[in-house]
C-alpha cells in the first residue's frame, strides 16, 4: 500500500501523494474482507495499558464489546473512540453507540479487522476533536484513508450538495468505505424507525438518493437489501 499523509482542505483533510511518489492509490475493492485469521490476539484486553490511549483521550471505563474484545486493531480503535466520545468537544447528541452499531454489522457481514476498526472510527472526525492525523497515527494510513473518505467536507455549508459530494467521493473510494457508509446509513434508519421519528424531507431525500446511487453503481455491496426493506418503514 503506498504510504500518504494528509493535509486539510477547507475543514475536510485530503490525501496527498507523498514526496517524489506518485498519486497515492486507496486500498482496492476487496480489502477489508476476510481472508483467514480473526484479528484477535491472545494478551488480555487491558494487559499493560494506562490511564491514557496514545492518542491523549482517556482510556474507556465501559468494557469493550463483544465482537471487539480481544481483536488488536478493532481494540485499538475502540480506546481511541470511547476515549474521544467521553471526552470535551464532541459534537451534540453524538455518542459511542451508533459507531459500534455500525461496527457490529461491518463484522457480522464478514469484513476484517481493518474494516471494523474503521467502522468504530467513521464518525470520529465529524463527531469530536480527533483527526484524520490522529486516526493514521494510531491505526496506520489505510484506515486514515478510509475515515478521511467517510468524513464530510463541513466546508460545503448546503446540506444537499454536501451530501451529494461526500455520496460520491465514500463510492470513489473503494468497497470498504462505501459498506461502513451504507452500514451507517442502515443503522441510522433503524434508529429512527423504532423511535418513530418524523424524518425532516431534506434527509429522507439523502437516505433515498444514497440507495438508489449505490444500488445502481456497487449492486454487490452489503446493506442494501436491508436498506431497501427499511426505506419504507421511514416513509410511512
Amino acid at each position: 500500500m503506498t504510504a500518504w499523509t494528509t493535509r486539510r482542505a477547507g475543514s475536510i483533510p485530503v490525501r496527498i501523494s507523498p514526496p517524489g511518489g506518485g498519486g497515492a492509490t486507496p486500498p482496492p475493492a476487496s480489502a477489508g474482507l476476510r481472508r483467514g485469521g480473526s484479528g484477535r490476539s491472545s494478551r488480555p484486553s487491558w494487559a499493560g495499558r494506562g490511564t491514557l490511549s496514545s492518542g491523549g483521550y482517556p482510556r474507556p471505563v465501559r468494557p469493550e464489546p463483544d465482537f471487539i474484545a480481544g481483536r488488536e486493531l478493532p481494540g485499538r480503535a475502540w480506546e481511541l473512540a470511547a476515549g474521544a466520545y467521553a471526552g470535551p468537544g464532541v459534537a451534540e447528541g453524538a455518542g459511542v453507540e451508533h459507531p459500534v452499531a455500525v461496527a457490529a454489522l461491518v463484522d457480522a457481514a464478514g469484513f476484517d479487522a481493518d474494516a471494523v476498526a474503521a467502522a468504530l472510527l467513521h464518525d470520529l472526525v465529524e463527531d469530536t476533536p480527533a483527526t484524520v492525523e490522529t486516526v493514521a497515527a494510531e491505526l496506520g494510513p489505510g484506515i486514515g484513508g478510509w475515515v478521511a473518505a467517510l468524513t464530510e467536507d463541513a466546508s460545503i455549508a448546503e446540506y444537499g450538495e454536501r451530501k451529494a459530494e461526500h455520496r460520491i467521493r465514500v463510492l470513489d473510494a473503494g468497497g470498504v468505505p462505501a459498506s461502513i457508509y451504507l452500514a451507517d446509513k442502515l443503522d441510522r434508519v433503524r434508529t429512527l424507525v423504532a423511535a418513530g421519528t418524523v424524518v425532516d424531507p431534506d434527509r429522507l431525500d439523502h437516505y433515498r438518493a444514497t440507495f438508489e446511487l449505490f444500488a445502481a453503481r456497487r449492486p454487490e455491496l452489503p446493506f442494501l437489501a436491508e436498506l431497501a426493506a427499511e426505506l419504507p418503514r421511514l416513509e410511512a
